[in-house]
């Protein structure tokens, strides 16, 4: 995620999974969105745990009572996040649909067959050890 651009992803969901372009747009934008509300959490729970919180003692009742106190202002963070791009969308007149051009066309070569073929090698041995152990 840190190393290929919203662009490239969208790109590459349109093409392999033949997904339309406004719902790879909102994949895309889902998948960047995650290490972004990662690191706000942690912001939110060490400023929480500061004020005297404690989440890791108690019932298992207690605990999620104490994620309250998480939950909600990370809800509210991502939702000015999410008004803040659909803002500067917006702003730069984003328009997702069959209109669009691409820059760089997708080609398949040899190299992206291959990496198919190890992902799937590797989906099948983590699914036989799941059930083998």
């Amino acid at each position: 995620m840190y190393t290929t651009t919203p662009t490239e992803l969208t790109d590459g969901l349109e093409k392999c999974f033949r997904i339309k372009g406004s719902i790879a747009m909102g994949i895309t934008i889902a998948l960047r969105f995650i290490p972004v509300l990662l690191e706000e959490l942690d912001r939110i729970m060490k400023a929480q745990e500061m004020r005297g919180a404690e989440f890791g003692k108690g019932d298992p009742i207690r605990r999620i009572k104490s994620l309250r106190t998480v939950i909600i202002p990370l809800f509210q963070n991502s939702i000015d996040r999410a008004s803040n791009l659909a803002d500067a969308m917006d702003a730069r007149c984003y328009t997702g649909g069959k209109s669009r051009t691409k820059l760089r066309q997708l080609k398949y070569r040899k190299n992206d067959y291959i990496a198919y073929v190890i992902l799937l090698l590797l989906i099948i041995a983590g699914v036989y050890f799941i059930i083998k152990f």
